[in-house]
């Protein structure tokens, strides 16, 4: 990246028990969220976050080059994993920047500390109140023009399900990499430009068809519209839905169509 966008701005972020805010390294002593209190309110972190942005986002990546590389080879690993804390920090810094920055998080998923942590190991689908954390992070990052993607190391036991929400929200990416191929994926995801932020796509159907397996809160119009909210989108980026026929005694109650001369269904 430095080579080819020297005037990017990368931050870096470690978690274990503790959240480590590296930034661009420039910090002789970079801010460590280690309170529980801290840890455990949405607020605080992000009112931490914030502040540390502004001390310590300031390098373009040529010039935090050498630092950050000296900072990830001394990256162990640890006990705990606040890895909610540690996302929404990651928010926080990246929409200090320019919409469409990116946020990848490198994890094993198993969150245990702080906000966001899953109540058993592996997480749990139906985990309430883990969901409603990441869809929070990530309609909070869509707001701000943030794309966050996901990369889980084969063979963990990462919680894809709860974490991918983040992506959904905000037009990321999640990928399960082979080891070996972790450096190629991160940047095949770092090379692929954001073209658009907060991007919303309508599609409208004729009136005696609707939509299969979609939310409802997407839904409008007697079910003939979907409105989707994309966040952030690449020119990879591509959206698949299902419809199909109304019931039948939904299409003979409409008066103004007549279905037997009907030769195709606009839309």
């Amino acid at each position: 990246m430095a080579k080819n966008h020297p005037s990017r701005k990368v931050g870096l972020i470690g978690f274990d028990n503790t959240v480590k805010l590296f930034g661009d390294g420039s910090e002789e002593n970079p801010e460590v969220i280690r309170d529980d209190s801290v840890l455990g309110d949405e607020d605080k972190i992000k009112q931490v976050a914030a502040q540390s942005a502004q001390r310590c986002m300031q390098n373009s990546v040529s010039d935090a080059e050498i630092k950050l590389i000296k900072l990830i080879d001394k990256l162990s690993p640890g006990g705990c994993t606040a890895l909610g804390p540690a996302v929404l920090s990651a928010a926080v810094l990246a929409g200090n920047g320019k919409p469409g920055s990116q946020v990848i998080i490198c994890t094993d998923g198993m969150a245990n500390v702080g906000l966001g942590q899953f109540r058993n190991y592996g997480g749990d689908a139906n985990d309430e109140q883990a969901n409603r954390f990441y869809d929070m992070v990530g309609k909070f990052a869509q707001e701000k023009g943030v794309a966050i993607s996901i990369i889980s190391i084969i063979g963990d036991e990462c919680n894809l399900n709860t974490l991918s929400r983040m992506a959904e929200f905000t037009g990321g990416n999640v990928e399960r990499v082979d080891p070996i191929q972790l450096k190629n994926n991160v940047v095949n995801l770092m090379t692929e430009p954001i073209i658009a932020t907060n991007v919303v796509a309508k599609i409208k159907l004729h009136k005696g068809l609707c939509f299969r397996n979609e939310d409802p809160a997407n839904l409008q119009e007697n079910e003939t519209m979907m409105v989707r909210l994309l966040g952030n989108v690449s020119k990879q980026t591509e959206i698949t839905f299902e419809y199909t026929l109304k019931k039948i005694r939904e299409l003979a109650k409409m008066e103004d169509v007549d279905f037997e001369k009907l030769t195709h269904l606009p839309f």
